[in-house]
């Protein structure tokens, strides 16, 4: 199902954004839509939250590992979610 990417809740860690990046979030905080994270790397039950260390702000941001039914490892990037 598609949804409107700018009506679902975002996890992104924190970091330094260019202007259009900044409008963008600005409007998703506006409405209660966006979550900033910037504490260390976050182990659950069935995975871990990383903060990935990429070359540029395209390249680092959060990604969930989680392990599925399967008992395989899953890696989890720019996962959406309803409110």
């Amino acid at each position: 199902m598609a949804q409107n990417l700018k009506n679902v809740r975002w996890l992104t860690q924190v970091q330094p954004l260019d202007p259009g990046s900044q409008k963008v979030a600005h409007q998703l905080q506006a409405a209660g839509l966006l979550i900033g994270y910037d504490g260390p790397d976050l182990p659950f039950r069935s995975g871990v939250l990383l903060h990935c260390q990429g070359s540029d702000l395209n390249n680092a941001d959060l990604a969930l590992i989680t392990l599925i039914e399967s008992e395989k490892l899953a890696l989890l990037v720019g996962v959406l979610s309803d409110k």
